[in-house]
């Protein structure tokens, strides 16, 4: 440390922050939830929203202030095979989502991965695209709607007539607010099948070109 760091250190017009760690809250009804954010709320901010944990990165922690754990929202409110549309809560994990699709003869755009991540994090985190699908980039491109409480408790409502918001919304990290309940575009399930054929190196390289030329 420089002398002129450790003097400014000593003068006492500067203090260092004491290390601690942040509180994690775990609502189970919306009604707690606008309590964590309100202006009453006794949680220290700043707020930081979290599904299921699985960020490569720490975006899911945090130092101080409070970690909202929104995997207690985790109920699948409608399928509307008419409708082709899925209303849940932030908290249900995709992998519940999709087997409770496959019963209705409905599936999610594409295939997804990490299957136990939660809804509401794939929606405001990023996700890889479908593999095999024409309809969708992201999953966040499949929401219909998306209800969020705001960093001051406010309810707020956002759907497609809103469409620079909702895409504010998508891959967001929680900065608009916390998601709690979103509507998703969904879609009958889609046969495929697979063929396959062993070859040599040699002859996958002589029909390279030709596969690219294929519109599969």
């Amino acid at each position: 440390m420089s002398v002129t760091a450790e003097s400014l250190r000593r003068s006492g017009r500067f203090q260092i922050r004491k290390s601690t760690e942040a509180t994690v809250v775990c609502p189970s009804a919306l009604p707690e939830l606008r309590q964590c954010l309100g202006a009453d709320s006794p949680y220290a901010r700043p707020f930081r929203p979290r599904g299921a944990g699985s960020a490569s990165t720490d975006c899911t922690t945090a130092a101080l202030g409070t970690v909202i754990d929104m995997t207690a929202f985790n109920q699948i409110l409608n399928i509307d095979a008419y409708s082709d549309t899925a209303t849940v809560q932030a908290g249900v994990r995709i992998g519940d989502l999709a087997k409770a699709l496959a019963e209705h003869g409905l599936e999610l755009a594409g295939c997804h991965d990490l299957l136990n991540r939660t809804v509401g994090g794939a929606i405001a985190g990023g996700c890889t695209g479908p593999g095999i699908a024409n309809d969708g980039a992201y999953f966040a491109t499949q929401v219909l709607s998306v209800r969020l409480v705001t960093a001051d408790g406010r309810l707020l409502q956002v759907n497609q007539e809103q469409k620079n918001l909702l895409n504010a919304v998508r891959l967001s990290y929680g900065m608009l607010g916390v998601i709690y309940e979103a509507v998703l575009r969904v879609r009958p399930v889609t046969r495929f099948s697979v063929t396959q054929r062993r070859c040599t190196v040699h002859q996958f390289s002589r029909a390279v070109e030709s596969l690219s030329r294929t519109d599969i």
